[in-house]
C-alpha cells in the first residue's frame, strides 16, 4: 500500500485530557506511527492542543516514533496564524487543516475563500500546506451549487488543498469516488472511519432536513448520534474501493483514521481500526 496510516488524535480526545503521555503510548503501541493534532483552543494554545511546549513535543514524538503529520486548528485568524505557523515548524509538521465552518449563505462562503486563500498564502512561504476538511454540510447547496464546489473554485490551489472525509461525504449524499475523482490532485490528505449497518438517522442527512436551510452548529450537534459511527472494517462503506482509488492519486500521502465515536473505550477503537485496516490492500 502506497498511501500511508495515520490517526486524527480527536480519536483520543477524552484519553489525551486525562492523561497525554499515556494515550500517546498507548496510539504507538497500537501501531500508528502518523498523527494529526486536534486543536480546538487555538488562541490559548498555539500549539498541540494539551498544553505542551513544542519542544516538550518533539521529545516525546521522539521516544514513541511518532510523527506529526498534520494539525486541525480552530479558531485560526489573523491573531494567532503566525504563532500557530511558527509551532508547527518547530515540530516539522507540513499540513494545517481548517478543522470545520459553517456558512449562512453564498456570499459568506465567498469572504471566507479570501481568508483561505490569505491564510494559504502566509502557510506556504513557512513551507506549509493549508487545507480545508468537510463535513457533510458542505454538500449544501447555494445557487444550485455545493458549498464545498464553491470552496474549490474559489480558492487558488496554489494556497488551499483540501483533506477529504469520506464518512461525511457519503454522509451529504454524494459517492466518494466519484467526489474524489472531481477534485483530483487538490485532495491532500484523506480521512477514514465507518458507519454501522444500522445507523440511526437515513445516512444521506439531507434527507432528514430542510436541504435549503442554513445549518448552524447547534443545527449540526443535533443531527450527529454517537450510534452513528463505527470502526474501520465494521461498517458498510466500501473501504477497498477508497483504499484503491486514493493510491491512484499520486498527491495523497496519507489515510488518516478517525473515531468521533464508538461503543469501545478510546485506546480499543483505535486499535480495531488499525487491526481491520491492515487486512484491507
Amino acid at each position: 500500500m502506497a498511501v500511508k496510516l495515520g490517526l486524527q488524535l480527536y480519536s483520543v480526545r477524552n484519553t489525551l485530557k486525562n492523561n497525554y503521555k499515556k494515550a500517546l503510548k498507548e496510539i504507538a503501541k497500537s501501531g500508528y506511527r502518523y498523527i494529526e493534532l486536534a486543536n480546538h483552543n487555538a488562541y490559548k494554545d498555539y500549539g498541540c492542543g494539551f498544553g505542551l511546549s513544542s519542544k516538550m513535543l518533539k521529545v516525546i514524538l521522539n521516544e514513541l516514533s511518532l510523527e506529526v503529520i498534520s494539525a486541525h486548528i480552530a479558531p485560526l485568524d489573523k491573531d494567532n496564524i503566525e504563532n500557530v505557523i511558527k509551532y508547527q515548524c518547530e515540530i516539522k509538521n507540513e499540513n494545517i487543516v481548517n478543522p470545520i465552518e459553517f456558512f449562512p449563505d453564498k456570499s459568506s462562503v465567498l469572504r471566507k475563500c479570501e481568508l483561505y486563500n490569505k491564510f494559504g498564502k502566509i502557510c506556504k512561504e513557512s513551507g506549509i500546506s493549508f487545507l480545508y476538511h468537510n463535513h457533510f454540510h458542505e454538500f449544501q447547496k447555494f445557487d444550485d451549487k455545493h458549498i464545498l464546489d464553491l470552496i474549490v473554485e474559489n480558492t487558488d490551489p496554489e494556497y488551499v488543498n483540501f483533506e477529504i472525509d469520506v464518512y461525511w461525504v457519503i454522509r451529504g449524499g454524494v459517492d466518494p469516488v466519484n467526489y474524489l475523482k472531481k477534485l483530483g490532485n487538490r485532495v491532500k490528505l484523506l480521512h477514514l472511519k465507518d458507519i454501522p449497518d444500522n445507523p440511526s438517522m437515513m445516512i444521506n442527512l439531507f434527507k432528514t432536513i430542510n436541504p435549503n436551510s442554513p445549518i448552524k452548529m447547534e443545527d449540526f450537534s443535533e443531527l450527529i448520534s454517537p450510534k452513528d459511527f463505527t470502526e474501520i472494517g465494521e461498517g458498510i462503506i466500501n473501504i477497498q474501493e477508497i483504499i484503491y482509488y486514493a493510491n491512484e492519486l499520486n498527491n495523497i500521502e496519507y489515510i488518516i483514521l478517525e473515531q468521533d465515536h464508538s461503543r469501545l473505550s478510546e485506546i480499543e477503537s483505535i486499535a480495531l481500526s488499525i487491526k481491520n485496516f491492515a487486512g484491507y490492500k
